[in-house]
């Protein structure tokens, strides 16, 4: 069973919320029990304070704890007189009455010297049934069975039940030395039927918090999910188009996001298929024409001469062979083309110097830019030492100078500079007018693409060389760019590694 996309994000942010919440509400409860218990705990040891201040003059008297060691049941009542108020204080002896004849009572907190517990804050409202108030325990109840007295090497002296569980200290101290603790163990209110109903009614709004947060996010997920499985599903139908061969299909996103980022990326390769059909189109109908022109011609000028129209002299046959010179350098520019988008091209890396192929080249064309009327001019370094395949780079030098003598009016000048920039060898060629619109000079390395004004087919040419020369100097590792020269004509400017191929500027 095939699981759509919105499905899997729901099921993901739905597990996520899920397992996020539980983590929340584990992590609240754990808190809540522990956290809100300490706080109760240290809370509890301010309201027993009081007991170190009264604790001191039954130490002092034998500079022991020996009294509640002899006396265990003592203890309770203490921690009970010492903490409840006056008015709450049960009947029976006064603190410092012995219980039985004989027996020695400690001092109680109202005895000469020692302060009285209310003097240490308000007096509190002594505890039992009244208006609006619930029956309350007894402060023996709360806090005298959880209070333990232990000496300064931490051995228990009184207390009544065990601890089981880390408690919270107190020190009592005499003239800055420590001469024994106080100990509250833990509260255990979850037994009491109010702090278990709390406790109820706090892990029932977790409960229904999780479920509003998951409900949440899946209702959240649930939009989202659709409003970006609406984004995929144009981009899919969009790729489905663009493969059956609409190639003006566009896709409209407007996002800020990697989805609107792709589309843009999908707009531009869209455009850039449309753009290489149109010219696989019309490379086509060029090619065609290139072909059938000169075989035309050469077919008419070869039935002349078989039927007698035009003698068979050395000139028409010159002109003949012109023809087909001209078919085969067409042939060779579209093998050469497929070779190298096939990345087929044969190349033969070798150490060069440039500067000699640079000169090479020029001498080659000064006769034919002569009898043309145009001034060739080199300016060339003595060494540009590279490693690169000294023809391929001399077939880019030919089309270039090839081009510049088809097109520069009579009259003109081309100018060849060759020379070393850093790491870089930078060869340009430029000439004098007529130039190229800036709009047709990112298009000039495109095949089969002519810039139809004075550079146009009349001037011979099928529009291949400079792309071909694109490809042979990229595969060398340089850049090839074409801009306006300052005499007014066009500018082609290569740049090549120097030394080794592969250096990046």
């Amino acid at each position: 069973m095939r699981i759509g996309l919105t499905t899997k994000l729901l099921l993901m942010l739905g597990v996520t919320s899920l397992v996020s919440v539980l983590a929340m509400a584990l992590a609240a409860r754990w808190s809540f029990q522990h956290g809100f218990l300490d706080y109760l705990g240290q809370q509890e040891l301010t309201r027993i304070a009081p007991l170190r201040e009264a604790l001191l003059p039954i130490y002092a008297r034998s500079d022991s704890w020996e009294y509640f060691e002899r006396n265990p049941a003592a203890w309770p009542r203490f921690v009970d007189d010492t903490l409840q108020p006056d008015g709450a204080r049960p009947p029976g002896p006064p603190p410092g009455a012995p219980d039985e004849p004989g027996e020695e009572s400690p001092p109680g907190p109202h005895a000469q010297g020692a302060q009285a517990p209310h003097e240490l804050g308000p007096p509190r409202r002594p505890p039992g049934p009244g208006p609006g108030r619930p029956p309350m325990p007894a402060p023996r109840e709360l806090l005298g069975l959880r209070v333990h007295l232990l000496d300064a090497q931490g051995h228990q002296v009184a207390g009544v039940s065990p601890i089981a569980q880390e408690p919270f200290r107190l020190p009592i101290e005499s003239d800055g030395a420590v001469i024994g603790w106080l100990l509250l163990s833990p509260p255990q209110w979850f037994e009491d039927n109010l702090a278990q109903r709390f406790n109820s009614q706090h892990n029932r709004s977790l409960a229904w918090i999780s479920v509003g947060v998951l409900a949440l996010a899946l209702l959240v997920g649930w939009v989202f999910g659709e409003g970006l499985l609406r984004r995929i599903r144009n981009l899919a139908r969009g790729s489905r188009q663009l493969a059956g061969g609409d190639f003006d299909t566009r896709i409209v996103d407007h996002g800020h996001d990697e989805l609107s980022a792709l589309s843009e990326d999908f707009n531009r390769l869209a455009a850039t298929l449309e753009r290489n059909e149109e010219l696989r189109r019309r490379g086509m109908a060029d090619v065609s024409h290139e072909l059938r022109t000169p075989v035309a011609v050469a077919r008419a000028e070869l039935d002349a001469l078989i039927d007698g129209i035009r003698p068979c002299t050395k000139a028409n046959l010159e002109q003949l062979q012109g023809r087909l010179i001209a078919l085969v350098r067409l042939l060779d520019d579209l093998y050469d083309l497929a070779l190298s988008d096939a990345g087929a091209l044969a190349y033969r890396f070798s150490p060069l110097d440039l500067g000699e192929t640079v000169q090479a080249a020029v001498s080659q064309m000064e006769g034919a830019f002569a009898r043309q009327g145009i001034a060739l001019r080199l300016e060339c370094d003595d060494a540009l030492p590279m490693d690169g395949d000294r023809g391929r780079l001399r077939q880019v030098l030919d089309n270039l100078l090839g081009n510049s003598l088809r097109y520069t009016d009579s009259g003109g000048v081309t100018r060849v500079v060759a020379s070393r920039a850093g790491a870089w060898i930078r060869v340009s060629v430029e000439d004098t007018a007529p130039g190229v619109a800036p709009e047709a000079l990112e298009r000039l390395f495109d095949r089969f693409y002519r810039v139809e004004t004075s550079r146009s087919r009349a001037k011979g040419g099928a529009g291949l060389g400079l792309a071909i020369c694109r490809n042979i100097v990229e595969a060398h590792h340089g850049s090839i760019q074409a801009r306006a020269a300052d005499a007014g004509g066009l500018a082609i400017d290569i740049r090549l590694p120097a030394d080794r191929p592969g250096i990046t500027p």
